[in-house]
């Protein structure tokens, strides 16, 4: 994550697997360790999904939503909050009011929903309520110990609305069309941009002006490099979702 943010004593470089996606994600003081150890297994119950994660030290999870009968579920039908929300609370009041001991910045929720409408995403503030002690919002300028909640490609309305809330428990991940200076960190902490549509000169460029912004970097479709990847992550990446995820773990196993 952003080094003048985290500051926090953690020297790592993770890798998040589930759901077929792997993402690189990385909490660091100024050394990056090139190497990469941990994964969550796409077989791996659902149920563990949090506390493995928790374990493995990693910062972010992806989740993805349906709404069923006015709440929120996951693919295999178990309850998001369950799944989720709740080991994280359990874990952030156990270490005293933050998820790692030694680690200060937030831990990142990115939500993907497949019908993206305002209908889920009220449902998933309702539900957010519940842990608004933990979760970072759009109006504060929280950015130590808590979760940051973010809609992964959210539709224009979905954009629309937040935006227009005085205050969100839920931020957006923003994209090629809408991340230039138009939205501040708090509604829009990362942006997804696709590493094959880049123009790889400009990237540097990107990563400075976002990081003076106070936003992260999420590129995807990386190709399977590791040298393309520590590259990368010398750049000031900050998360990193790869293309072959099998092939990936299969050569981390």
């Amino acid at each position: 994550m952003k080094r003048a943010l985290d500051n926090t004593n953690l020297e790592l470089l993770k890798i998040i697997c589930f759901w077929w996606v792997v993402t690189i994600a990385f909490a660091s003081s100024g050394q990056i360790s090139s190497n990469l150890n941990r994964h969550i297994r796409t077989d791996e119950s659902k149920e563990k999904i949090v506390y493995t994660a928790l374990k493995k030290g990693y910062i972010s999870l992806k989740a993805e939503i349906k709404l069923v009968d006015g709440e929120l579920r996951c693919p295999d039908n178990q309850k998001f909050e369950d799944i989720f929300l709740a080991p994280l609370l359990s874990r952030y009041q156990k270490n005293g009011e933050r998820f790692y001991k030694n680690y200060a910045g937030l831990f990142y929720l990115f939500i993907e929903s497949a019908e993206g409408d305002v209908n889920t995403l009220e449902a998933l503030e309702k539900v957010l309520e519940d842990y608004r002690g933990i979760v970072a919002n759009t109006k504060w300028n929280t950015q130590r110990n808590r979760l940051k909640v973010v809609m992964v490609n959210p539709s224009a309305e979905v954009t629309e609305y937040i935006l227009n809330q005085k205050l969100s428990l839920v931020a957006i991940e923003g994209n090629a069309t809408n991340y230039d200076g138009a939205f501040d960190y708090l509604h829009m902490p990362v942006v997804g941009l696709d590493y094959d549509k880049l123009d790889q000169s400009e990237l540097p460029d990107i990563v400075s002006k976002l990081h003076r912004q106070a936003k992260k970097l999420r590129l995807y479709d990386v190709p399977d490099d590791q040298v393309l990847w520590d590259s990368l992550i010398k750049m000031g990446v900050d998360f990193i979702n790869v293309k072959e995820s099998q092939q990936i773990l299969a050569k981390l196993q």
